[in-house]
């Protein structure tokens, strides 16, 4: 009995040293000249759950990967290109097809702010993961300093955070299927931009404790904003998408280097018409009438004149979509929530919300007392 309890703890504990640097071995009586890594491993079925796990992901990525294009284009508007290219890179990988050494897909979007790259991205992790914890946003503009790649690869033996490790690798040894979006690459410093063009061409980095972290099953999508405002006149002129990258590809590679720039796929995302912002508006006024609808099981209906004031309290090319939720919630979501709680509507109503005469107007059109 003793025995049993002791190997339970053992067993408990592995996790915790698969983290830390010890000197406990689980092998106490190693005969001399001889190391641990020549014996069996003490836990088999841990490492054979693991690959399990792993090739179970792989095999719901290859059954995704015939309608993920369809299913992105649900949720993503008037980025047709990219949502395309980003699926053709994991058709890629699904058929076999790509260089097993390499990450799944090394992916750049280029264009202006609120446009949608971030959603891609993690609309991506949602749609051939099933949730967003697979999703890990990195803000480049953190790692302007060359130091700052200790936060990325754990900070050498002896420093201070050496035994946490560091962020990425410690995603990546967790969680290796992940879609790691690397925001404003460009603002990155020279020093983290070469630790990235190692990943993206040998598929694998170096941790501080000596470890090499295995990056081929991640997707990395790297996000810029340079020459935004140019991209958006090169697009009012008429100008495909294709034609406008030919024209960026010298401050991209000015940016990110040649070397860099080469290990990508690159795409341009064009600026928001006023139809695909009123079909992002009618997506959020969904999400909120959904949100009511669990919630207090009140059935919200919003008019035009709703979209058309959002659309014109809201658009500003400069920042795309960005505003438009905070802006629902303070305008519109507000408004509704006060007269929730003023007992304006009961469970079961149903009420239409209108703009009229510079003020959000709301009716109760049906009452369940009337039902």
């Amino acid at each position: 009995m003793k025995k049993a309890i002791a190997a339970a703890c053992i067993l408990c504990l592995v996790p915790v040293l698969n983290g830390i640097e010890t000197k406990i071995t689980l092998y106490p009586f190693l005969l001399e000249g001889q190391l641990e890594h020549d014996l069996p491993d003490p836990f088999p079925e841990l490492e054979s759950l693991k690959l399990t796990t792993q090739r179970n992901v792989q095999e719901e990525i290859v059954k995704k990967a015939k309608t993920l294009e369809a299913q992105l284009l649900k949720r993503i508007f008037g980025q047709d290109e990219a949502v395309q290219e980003t699926t053709n890179a994991i058709l890629r990988f699904a058929a076999g097809v790509n260089d097993p050494s390499m990450p799944i897909a090394c992916l750049l979007y280029c264009g202006p702010s609120g446009v949608g790259k971030t959603e891609l991205a993690k609309q991506l992790s949602i749609e051939l993961y099933g949730k967003s914890s697979h999703f890990f946003r990195i803000n480049m503009s953190e790692y302007s300093e060359p130091h700052s790649i200790s936060r990325l690869i754990g900070s050498p033996p002896g420093y201070v955070g050496y035994e946490s490790g560091g962020g990425l690798s410690n995603r990546l040894r967790d969680n290796p299927y992940s879609v790691i979006l690397l925001d404003e690459i460009e603002k990155a410093h020279p020093k983290i931009l070469k630790l990235f063009m190692h990943i993206f061409d040998a598929g694998y980095f170096t941790s501080a404790r000596g470890e090499d972290v295995d990056c081929r099953r991640a997707i990395f999508i790297l996000t810029s904003n340079l020459a935004s405002s140019e991209i958006a006149d090169l697009h009012h002129a008429g100008m495909s998408n294709g034609e406008i990258l030919e024209i960026l590809k010298p401050f991209l590679m000015d940016a990110l280097s040649p070397e860099m720039f080469n290990r990508l796929d690159c795409m341009v995302f064009s600026p928001l018409s006023d139809e695909i912002f009123e079909m992002l508006i009618k997506k959020l006024l969904n999400e909120l009438k959904m949100r009511i609808t669990q919630s207090k099981g009140i059935d919200i209906f919003f008019g035009q004149s709703i979209v058309d004031y959002l659309k014109g309290y809201s658009l500003d090319p400069k920042l795309g979509a960005r505003p438009l939720k905070r802006i629902i919630e303070k305008e519109l979501a507000t408004v509704i929530a006060r007269a929730i709680l003023d007992n304006q509507f009961k469970k079961g109503d149903a009420v239409m919300c209108d703009y009229q005469a510079g003020n959000i107007q709301m009716e109760v059109i049906l009452s369940e007392e009337k039902k």
